[in-house]
């Protein structure tokens, strides 16, 4: 075989790498999938800092104002996924969220509809889509679509980023 006939290695690894995280990601049992659009275009530091924002008012309004001093195992765990990145892309981030069971409802009252939810107190102009996690593997790998091993590492932020030391 020549040597430029032989595939690359993210070709020849990249469909494990794959199956690789989505089985971590289901390990995880996230409770729901959330799509966050902003609906007009920002820098990616501004989108991250509404991401921090959004984490920090959901695990608030959960767990009451003192949130920011509970066991980070007591804390929602997200993970958002970062899509439509380029030049006159559609910005937005399909993110993963694991809540306490007593926690459920009132999670899933912070995003009723697609608009007026506790998204738009952050982004005004955004819109949001919120699904009970059904199936773990299909919102895995609907998370990571845009992803690859050649991604770049701000791509994907994962709500631990946020927390206080």
């Amino acid at each position: 075989m020549n040597i430029q006939e032989a595939p690359s290695f993210t070709a020849a690894n990249g469909e494990r790498w794959k199956r690789a995280m989505v089985e971590h990601l289901c390990g995880l049992k996230f409770d729901f999938a959330l799509t966050l659009s902003w609906n007009r275009s920002l820098p990616l530091a501004a989108a991250t800092s509404d991401l921090r924002l959004i984490h920090g008012m959901v695990d608030q309004r959960l767990l009451g104002p003192r949130y920011h001093r509970k066991p980070k195992d007591q804390r929602t765990l997200a993970v958002f996924a970062y899509e439509g990145l380029g030049a006159g892309g559609h910005l937005h981030a399909h993110s993963l969220w694991r809540v306490r069971r007593e926690h459920v409802w009132p999670f899933c009252r912070l995003f009723t509809g697609n608009r007026g939810g506790a998204w738009n107190d952050i982004v005004p102009s955004g819109s949001y889509a919120l699904a009970v996690n059904s199936d773990p593997a299909a919102s895995a790998g609907y998370l990571l679509k845009g992803q690859h091993m050649g991604s770049e590492p701000y791509e994907v932020v994962w709500s631990h980023e946020f927390l206080r030391a």
